[in-house]
């Protein structure tokens, strides 16, 4: 079984539905799970369990008072064969040294779906899959977004983009959605490889936009720049080092 773990409770799972419609229509082995709250209230949860604890165990004891419990009588991560994980960056100026420093420590723990489970970022939010134009968007790569105004980067988005909701990745037809996710992915890979190599194209070498190189990334332009942050969205990275072959992707 695969367990994929979100933070929010309604877009972010939304997201994924979408997602599992174009690229895994058998869902019978896929179990999610939302965390409801930020990645830092996880990395402070995990840290309490004498060092990084088991999310699984984690999880299930936080969801077993709920309706939705999904984990019935699993009771930690030995059970999944891959776990993977999406959270917001969520940056406030005023706190990035201390955001970092807990970043870098859940990539650095959270770095491999085989074993504790691979975790992805959404720079800013999970709301950075919609900030574009309409699709294709050749602009996408310079599009960036300063952590002082995190808070209104939700509403921002819903103003800057082409499209008035999410319907356009979780609505429609499903051959317009597929081929809205193949311009997002494209344009997310394309971008993740241009923050990190300086060239902006499909990286032959999927270790080149890695989790941890993303995040590096983000730190210089954060301090290059007025603490601007690149909007870049988890989900397409996540699909990039899943399949193998890239044609798979659209």
């Amino acid at each position: 079984m695969i367990l994929y773990v979100f933070e929010g409770e309604k877009r972010d799972p939304s997201i994924f539905k979408s997602m599992q419609r174009v690229y895994f229509p058998n869902t019978d082995e896929q179990v999610t799970c939302s965390y409801g709250n930020n990645l830092y209230s996880l990395y402070k949860e995990l840290k309490a369990l004498d060092g990084f604890g088991d999310i699984v165990s984690l999880l299930r004891k936080n969801s077993q008072h709920t309706k939705n419990n999904p984990f019935g009588n699993i009771s930690n991560s030995a059970t999944f064969s891959e776990i993977y994980l999406f959270f917001d960056y969520d940056c406030h100026a005023d706190q990035l040294n201390e955001i970092n420093k807990k970043v870098d420590e859940m990539l650095a723990f959270f770095d491999n779906e085989t074993e504790n489970g691979k975790l992805y970022v959404h720079y800013p939010m999970v709301e950075a899959i919609w900030y574009t134009r309409q699709l294709p968007d050749k602009n996408f790569s310079s599009y960036r977004f300063p952590c002082e105004n995190c808070a209104q980067f939700k509403r921002e988005t819903a103003a800057f983009s082409a499209y008035p909701s999410l319907q356009f990745l979780c609505g429609m037809d499903i051959e317009e959605i597929k081929k809205n996710w193949r311009f997002i992915v494209k344009q997310h890979i394309k971008k993740a490889s241009y923050i990190c190599c300086g060239k902006e194209g499909i990286p032959e070498d999927k270790g080149c936009v890695s989790q941890k190189k993303i995040f590096n990334a983000q730190k210089v332009i954060v301090q290059s720049t007025t603490s601007e942050i690149a909007i870049l969205s988890g989900f397409p990275l996540f699909l990039f080092d899943y399949f193998r072959e890239t044609n798979k992707l659209g």
